[in-house]
């Protein structure tokens, strides 16, 4: 499974309204997180899952803060 999903939002955190919070987390964290479990429940030995995810987790940009923390890459690994 190759998991590409994503919502970029910038903007100045202070001006962040809830709605459009919810709905980058709904994008980027929740969709994603469940995406990965049911593929986890399907896929066979073997089986492979991809997340693809932004560069931008990689540096810091002005007016991002919205979306960057939801993206699969900043999320730990084990």
């Amino acid at each position: 499974m190759v998991n590409n999903a994503g919502l970029n939002a910038n903007g100045n955190v202070a001006d962040v309204d809830a709605e459009l919070l919810d709905r980058v987390i709904d994008v980027n964290f929740k969709r994603t997180f469940f995406a990965l479990q049911q593929a986890a429940r399907h896929l066979n030995d073997g089986g492979r899952i991809v997340s693809v995810s932004t560069g931008y987790t990689r540096a810091t940009y002005p007016d991002g803060s919205v979306s960057r923390g939801t993206s699969p890459t900043s999320w730990p690994s084990s």
